[in-house]
């Protein structure tokens, strides 16, 4: 455990900055853009307007928490020293990377999303709990969908390393079309009908839940849910993991190579 907390406390130390930079660009964002754009004309700072900018923060806080995360790694791995002498597995090292910005991450989203939720009046109605439980699956999806972030980073840097060895620079436009190319791959595959034969099992229709959250008053404002499949569920998660072994297993044998 104290090896944990020491990683832990490694990385408040040196990336803190990044995370107030994140949240400093978020009120910035929220509060003087509006001022900025009406030019003192507060009959333009309308409920739409902070909603989408609500919107365009959280998007920012989301581009600029995973460069961070990069950022962390990138800067490990050219400290050669960390990896040979540090009695931490690789997993746990990652794995506290993830853990630091996955929470910073969430107390930004938690932030933002009361700032630009609980202060429009004119977009929605509903009770205090019926916000709370949209506010909350609001971040519970975007932190998934973080975390699936973390871990593609992870696969992706490893495979840019390994190219380096070989092409140099011509690695990360490589890697780039790779990406492109692997998720444009897995989106086709995700609309077959073997994808469906495979993964769909133990339907679970989310739609229920929208007599728990808030009416939409203005139109162009809906809100609409579908429907998860358990096996499908799992089977993702389980990939999940194994590939962020994988990739932790693959960047340490690059560094150490």
């Amino acid at each position: 455990m104290k090896k944990f907390n020491g990683l832990l406390k490694k990385e408040w130390v040196l990336y803190r900055l990044w995370i107030f930079a994140a949240f400093m660009m978020g009120l910035a964002i929220l509060y003087l853009l509006p001022f900025a754009l009406s030019k003192g004309n507060l009959e333009l700072i309308t409920d739409e307007l902070h909603f989408g900018l609500m919107m365009a923060t959280l998007v920012m806080g989301s581009l600029f928490i995973l460069i961070q995360f990069l950022s962390s790694i990138r800067s490990d791995v050219h400290k050669k020293d960390i990896w040979l002498h540090s009695t931490s597995s690789i997993v746990q090292l990652l794995g506290v990377k993830m853990l630091f910005t996955g929470v910073s991450y969430l107390v930004y989203m938690v932030l933002f999303t009361s700032l630009g939720m609980y202060t429009v009046n004119d977009l929605y109605e509903g009770s205090f709990p019926q916000i709370l439980f949209l506010q909350s699956i609001i971040v519970g999806v975007a932190l998934s969908a973080e975390v699936v972030f973390f871990v593609t980073i992870i696969v992706f840097y490893a495979l840019y390393l390994t190219l380096k060895r070989y092409i140099g620079r011509f690695a990360i436009l490589i890697t780039a079309i790779l990406f492109f190319v692997i998720n444009g791959a897995i989106f086709t595959f995700e609309n077959t009908s073997l994808y469906a034969v495979l993964f769909y099992y133990g339907q679970i229709d989310l739609n229920p839940l929208l007599s728990y959250l808030p009416s939409p008053i203005t139109p162009s404002l809906t809100m609409a849910f579908g429907t998860i499949y358990m096996a499908e569920q799992i089977v993702s998660l389980l990939l999940l993991v194994i590939l962020f072994i994988v990739g932790a297993k693959w960047t340490e044998k690059v560094v150490l190579k």
